[in-house]
């Protein structure tokens, strides 16, 4: 089943989006697997919030122990071999619905079901039981995510030109939080650059997955249909700016009785003393780095080479402590970014553009997010 329709609290000119519901379109191909009863699927239906979580969190907690024993060992349960911890405890369901990447709005796009062969077993040939019994849960997961109401913005004109949007409302205790652009069309196609996040001077601010909501005159609302900031999860000093993301994204089929509101996941006030949270090896923003950059280095098979098992790669980019002192992995990966022209960077470039002498390319499907996770450590460096 999928959901994927917007409610509002009142009529749409000036006033508040107040959130996500859900819908069923009956597009979807999902088939749970054998032993999950249709008065089980039935049942989420008619399933208010806290039931729905209740029903994840006890179909997750029912594989748990075969998912540990696959995945955990010394690779996703201790971030060895420099893999993402996703299974680390004391609570593992805690830990995986944390990471990024796994809870997604659609099963078939979460890192854990998409991830394929690696140098861990797939979910797939003979773990398709387990594969079959996660996606199960990853689909009620994506339900709940797509019923959850998001803080969001009040609707307002788009300007062709700079924009400034007041976000104070889509969080918890940041007055004075703003986001700013730049925003310029071609036919229908509306690029959004120089994103930044604007931090109140009393509060650093904790932004988690903005999301790009356009609010069209009479319709109903749509989300920015890439989800281009999905992997955002950054933290923004009290009284500084901070490039958002990639720091640019593009809306499509754009018109001009369009609006625009923006989403967030979440918007806390944080303590942090700049941009980084602290740094070494030359760099400034080691917390964008670990919260964007590192899961892209990790789920693109980049450590296959550079985690020490391949010396001329590992001499070129050595991430061997990725995950133990990722302030020096941070200082290697620094010096592959070409700060004057970021997009063009090696760091970028090598790893996404075929024949270039690289022995690996990141799969066509990964690329913009390993791009955008690369860009959105480095535009804040």
């Amino acid at each position: 089943m999928r959901l994927w329709r917007f409610a509002l609290g009142a009529a749409l000119s000036g006033s508040a989006l107040l959130g996500f519901l859900a819908c069923d379109d009956g597009s979807s191909n999902f088939k749970y697997p054998a032993g999950y009863g249709q008065g089980d699927a039935a049942a989420i239906e008619g399933d208010g919030a806290a039931a729905m979580a209740a029903r994840a969190e006890a179909t997750y907690r029912a594989l748990e122990a075969d998912l540990v024993k696959l995945c955990a060992g010394s690779c996703h349960g201790d971030g060895g071999n420099g893999a993402p911890p996703f299974l680390k405890g004391p609570d593992t369901y805690v830990a995986i619905r944390n990471h990024p990447g796994i809870i997604t709005e659609e099963a078939g796009q979460s890192k854990l079901t998409s991830r394929g062969a690696h140098a861990g077993p797939a979910l797939s040939g003979a773990n398709q039981g387990l594969g079959d019994r996660v996606t199960a849960w990853l689909q009620l997961e994506a339900e709940i995510l797509k019923a959850k109401a998001l803080p969001t913005t009040d609707a307002q004109p788009l300007v062709f030109g700079p924009n400034t949007i007041d976000v104070s409302k889509a969080g918890k205790n940041v007055p004075g939080s703003k986001v700013t652009f730049d925003a310029q069309k071609n036919g229908t196609i509306v690029s959004i650059t120089k994103l930044s996040f604007v931090a109140p001077a009393s509060t650093g601010v904790r932004v988690r997955h903005p999301i790009f909501v356009i609010v069209p005159e009479g319709g109903k609302p749509t989300k920015d249909p890439v989800d281009s900031l999905s992997i955002v999860d950054q933290k923004v000093p009290a009284g500084q700016t901070a490039v958002l993301g990639p720091g640019q994204i593009f809306l499509l089929d754009w018109k001009d009785s369009n609006k625009i509101a923006l989403a967030f996941e979440s918007l806390d006030p944080v303590e942090v003393s700049d941009a980084g949270g602290g740094g070494g090896g030359g760099c400034k923003s080691l917390a964008t780095f670990q919260s964007m950059a590192t899961p892209v280095l990790q789920g693109n098979s980049c450590l296959n080479c550079h985690n020490g098992s391949n010396t001329g790669a590992t001499a070129a980019l050595d991430l061997t402590k990725l995950t133990t002192d990722p302030a020096s992995a941070c200082g290697q990966a620094l010096a592959k970014i070409n700060k004057a022209d970021k997009p063009n960077s090696s760091l970028i470039k090598r790893p996404t553009t075929a024949g270039n002498g690289h022995p690996f390319t990141v799969a066509a499907g990964n690329t913009t997010a390993y791009t955008n996770g690369i860009l959105g450590w480095a535009n804040n460096e």
